[in-house]
């Protein structure tokens, strides 16, 4: 609620002129330590001193400062203004680089972090289901009896094994002398000896010659 002079039990003070004068020019009081004094708005007093013809001394008497402009690059904590976006120069929140549009189109395709990955994914999985790779997989299986090469167990979950890398060497994947038929048991032992991927022709020979070793 908007303060009131009339509401002050102090308000007559504002019709002696005297009273003013003593306080404002000889004991140096401001207006604003009047207005407080009395309990009254401060352009009341303001308002009195120059109906009393009392003149109004200069802010600087009481201490006034007069600082120099601080906005913008002025300002001690200026930090460069309003972030923008580095492609469109829109407008952006502090602690991005890019604005939504423009940060999605900068993740597309190549630009993506995973576009390799990705990539390399799904054509390693079309040419596992492909045509050709099914008709590989069935002769080598018939042509050894759906046997493991190393302990001739036939199981359902006999799988074959590529002998130089399906990845590290593309050349080779539907070549019939570069497959073999392993059980789940040794196909999981040569992969956790020798790694899942890159692997070669060289690798399985010794792996096979070991494990026939160790159990005869």
């Amino acid at each position: 609620m908007r303060k009131s002079a009339k509401n002050s039990p102090h308000y007559h003070l504002l019709s002696d002129g005297e009273w003013l004068r003593t306080q404002y020019i000889d004991k140096e009081i401001s207006i604003q330590k009047l207005a407080d004094l009395i309990d009254v708005p401060f352009n009341a007093i303001r308002t009195a001193l120059i109906k009393h013809e009392i003149q109004i001394k200069p802010q600087k008497i009481y201490g006034f400062v007069n600082h120099p402009n601080r906005k913008g690059a002025n300002h001690p904590c200026w930090k460069g203004g309003q972030h923008t976006c580095i492609d469109c120069s829109k407008p952006i929140s502090f602690g991005r680089k890019r604005c939504l549009k423009c940060w999605g189109l900068s993740n597309r395709g190549e630009n993506n972090p995973n576009w390799k990955e990705v990539k390399k994914t799904r054509e390693t999985q079309i040419a596992r289901g492909s045509p050709e790779y099914i008709e590989w997989r069935t002769t080598i299986f018939k042509s050894a009896g759906f046997k493991c090469s190393i302990c001739g167990v036939k199981e359902r979950t006999n799988v074959v094994h590529h002998l130089d890398g399906f990845n590290k060497f593309p050349e080779k994947r539907y070549n019939l002398d570069n497959g073999v038929v392993l059980c789940d048991k040794h196909h999981m032992s040569f992969h956790l000896n020798f790694g899942f991927g890159n692997n070669t022709k060289e690798q399985f020979e010794e792996f096979k010659q070991r494990t026939t070793e160790m159990t005869y």
